[in-house]
């Protein structure tokens, strides 16, 4: 479980503390904030590729899988089927780095943020910490009860006990990323700096070591005697044998971070490059994957030809005009999925992280809101006043007045993310991980469906009565018909979260991992878009009369 970042110079460490730099892997992730992203795009350290979306940090947990994601600040256990099963949130401090669940059923920690490593019990209470740590980036308990942490900053690896002495240590390290305890008592350790995994004695002494490696983030000892290397710029996982020859290899990941062979023999990885993590068997083949662990998106073109953005990684909407100049935006939001301007000319947000969704006008102000929701992803404001909301892991959708009670809601949903109002009184919905769009009556009656999609996000009813649905999974927007035929689409997109067609025909699609909002003509050729977006979540072209 190691990750770290390729240190060369004390000038661009410090930089990376300012601005807040993050990795994780075998429970760890990356993370970029803002800052950065604007400030410091062409520096040695930063690729844009790692903070399209915040990649996790993974360890099975029996047939479950923890990750570490610095994204929504928190620490979750998922099952097989995707299901979050536990989780811990820790809002004040954003970066933690690894996570390992510990025998007693506890979970350790690693926080690098704030420089320390925590052991939280099942209910998420502080049981053991060691404070004062620089950049700790990987942390294992030791069958001594003893704790290995990686410190990136203070260039070593040390072993305390359970009351904080420093009783072994390896100084002289190269932005260690990761640290592991063998069995016959040596220290595995990537270094990322130096592209090299070295094994050394308890004196300290290198006894074996595997070097030329592209930043390595994560290393394993396999029972076999082989060892396990996640290569971040690299692409690839490599499995080597104790003279350093390649015997296996997973080539074409997007900044694979972390890796572990699990016991059926197949590879579990993460890939902070598009937030995924996947289990590969011996052929390389995906078996097994678990995507979007953060960053959705939503697009919608206004009225009057202005577009209106929800940047996730910004926390904020944004307004941009034809040349993309930002003409408003409102920030300081809490991740917020879903923007819809009403005709009074107010703004409609559904905000994840603050479980609400909220109404404000042109100042900011907020004139009505929806609290206590949970993970609210789509808004939409219905002609009868009511506000329709899609409740992610809620599973439902829910229809509520001015005074906030629900008046209407269709629930056993797998997780929609998406919904829509139709001209009829039926109700069409995306579900994420239920792999379809279903049209529902009043009642709550399926009477259309459209299945076997990859990850829908968004779903709209056309004039002509067919359906645009888009999907994050293989990166396309299609049309069907009535009876499900695609009758057109847009592929080769990277992560497409919405997607709108205009009255002149066109469409207008947010793509997250691009970090762009493109409008296409029907032969796919891109005639308008914005770029340098920060995760677009939702976009909307503006008429006139709700320009601001």
């Amino acid at each position: 479980m190691s990750q770290k970042a390729n240190r060369r110079t004390c000038l661009a460490m410090l930089v990376f503390l300012l601005v807040g730099f993050c990795t994780i892997t075998p429970g760890r992730l990356i993370h970029v904030d803002d800052n950065m992203r604007d400030s410091h795009k062409d520096s040695i350290w930063i690729d844009p590729c790692d903070y399209r979306q915040d990649a996790s940090a993974v360890e099975p947990v029996n047939s479950s899988t923890l990750i570490a994601e610095l994204g929504r600040r928190r620490v979750i256990e998922f099952d097989s089927s995707g299901t979050i099963i536990w989780q811990n949130n820790i809002s004040n401090d954003p970066w933690d780095a690894d996570a390992e669940r510990l025998d007693n059923g506890n979970t350790l920690i690693t926080q690098v943020g704030n420089g320390r490593v925590i052991e939280v019990d099942s209910l998420g209470t502080i049981v053991w910490q060691m404070t004062g740590l620089k950049s700790p980036w990987d942390a294992e308990r030791l069958a001594n009860g003893n704790t290995l942490i990686a410190e990136q900053y203070n260039s070593r690896v040390i072993e305390i006990d359970s009351i904080g002495t420093i009783i072994w240590q390896k100084d002289g390290l190269s932005g260690p990323a990761d640290v592991e305890r063998l069995a016959n008592g040596n220290t595995l350790i990537a270094e990322s700096g130096n592209g090299c995994v070295i094994e050394v004695d308890s004196s300290g002494t290198i006894v074996w070591q595997k070097g030329g490696l592209k930043s390595p983030w994560d290393a394993k000892r396999l029972a076999n005697g082989n060892t396990l290397i996640s290569e971040r710029f690299g692409g690839c996982v490599i499995e080597v044998d104790g003279s350093g020859a390649i015997v296996w290899r997973k080539d074409g990941l997007t900044r694979p971070v972390d890796a572990e062979r699990l016991a059926n023999g197949n590879t579990l990885i993460a890939q902070v490059g598009n937030g995924s993590i996947i289990e590969v068997d011996i052929a390389g083949t995906i078996v097994w994957q678990k995507n979007g662990l953060n960053g959705p998106s939503d697009a919608e073109r206004l009225a009057n030809e202005n577009t209106l953005i929800t940047e996730i990684g910004r926390h904020r909407v944004i307004e941009v005009d034809g040349s993309g100049t930002i003409v408003w935006q409102k920030s300081g939001l809490l991740d917020p999925w879903d923007v819809e301007r009403l005709p009074n000319g107010n703004t409609l947000i559904a905000e994840q992280y603050n479980s609400c969704v909220i109404e404000i006008d042109v100042a900011g102000t907020i004139v009505w809101q929806k609290t206590g929701l949970d993970d609210p992803r789509d808004v939409e404001r219905l002609a009868n006043g009511n506000t329709l909301i899609a409740e992610h892991l809620g599973s439902r959708v829910i229809e509520v007045d001015s005074s906030g009670t629900i008046v209407w809601q269709k629930t056993g949903l797998d997780h929609p993310v998406d919904v829509e109002r139709l001209a009829d009184g039926n109700t069409l919905i995306a579900e994420h991980l239920g792999s379809r769009v279903i049209e529902v009556d009043p009642a709550g009656t399926i009477v259309w469906q459209k299945t076997e999609l990859n990850r829908p996000v968004d779903v709209e009813r056309l004039a002509n009565g067919n359906t645009l649905i888009t999907q994050a999974g293989n990166g396309r927007v299609i049309e069907v018909d009535s009876s499900g035929t695609i009758v057109w689409q847009m592929t080769g997109l990277s992560s497409p979260w919405d997607a709108e067609r205009l009255p002149n025909g066109n469409t207008l699609i947010a793509e997250q991992y691009n970090g762009r909002v493109i409008e296409v003509d029907s032969s796919g050729t891109i005639i308008w878009q914005k770029t340098g977006l920060s995760w677009p979540a939702d976009v909307e072209r503006l008429d006139n009369v709700q320009s601001i």
